[in-house]
């Protein structure tokens, strides 16, 4: 049994300090309403003694058919998922996520970026899954929220993460799937931006990170947007009921 390494004060916030796949079998059938993570791929995975490096997807084949899985079974039926990925890693994802759920759409966050040498790399996909029926009525471009690279630095601060999101990108995702009160997942949660969007738009989240350093990150920028929360709460003035003198 993995316990939880950190819960804010509230109960709100959940963390491990633990592999996803030590933590998914744990979490209790169709608890989850909605995943948004952002996955490592062939970065220090491990099969059978075997590490992974770019270009072998063998490795992380297993690894994700299990992961995928233990989503499918700890998110509600209504759920929303979100996975992150690249031009490299696109094809993949979409090949073993379908395997367990309908791969509905692929976003496209526009970086806008300019030029590069070999054509600037200016825009990420997210895979999106739904079940059928469920509407969420807005574009699959998303457009207007600046990248680390780009100047979201003057809203979110230093890039503490090497593959940080801007925290605005997942508050989007956040409300346009999930509403106040619902419990959102990130299995690769880095150094927490889901966690602070939650807290933002008034959700519950469990997250999962095996790296220490950014795990204490994310305590740390959890524990910072929860006070200042606290705060704000402490210096808004009291509500004045309607029609009292």
């Amino acid at each position: 049994m993995i316990e939880a390494k950190y819960t804010s004060p509230d109960g709100t916030v959940v963390l491990y300090h633990a592999d996803a796949l030590d933590v998914l079998p744990q979490l209790a059938p169709a608890s989850i309403d909605a995943v948004v993570t952002d996955p490592p791929y062939y970065n220090g995975w491990h099969c059978n003694g075997v590490s992974s490096r770019r270009g072998d997807s063998n490795i992380s084949i297993p690894f994700f058919r299990q992961y995928f899985a233990e989503i499918k079974r700890a998110c509600k039926l209504c759920r929303a998922v979100y996975v992150f990925t690249d031009w490299r890693t696109n094809d993949f994802f979409m090949r073993v996520m379908s395997e367990f759920m309908e791969v509905r759409n692929s976003l496209v966050w526009l970086k806008n970026l300019g030029t590069g040498y070999t054509y600037q790399n200016s825009y990420e996909s997210i895979l999106f899954h739904c079940e059928s029926g469920r509407k969420i009525i807005s574009s699959n471009v998303i457009n207007g929220i600046k990248s680390f690279n780009g100047g979201a630095k003057k809203t979110n601060g230093e890039r503490v993460h090497p593959t940080q999101k801007p925290v605005e990108l997942i508050e989007k995702l956040i409300l346009d799937s999930t509403q106040a009160g619902m419990t959102v997942l990130d299995t690769f949660m880095g150094s927490g931006t889901t966690a602070i969007g939650c807290i933002r738009q008034g959700r519950k989240f469990i997250g999962c990170e095996v790296d220490a350093n950014y795990f204490d990150i994310a305590v740390r920028r959890i524990e910072a947007e929860l006070a200042k929360r606290q705060q704000a709460c402490v210096a808004a003035p009291p509500q004045v009921p309607t029609g009292a003198a």
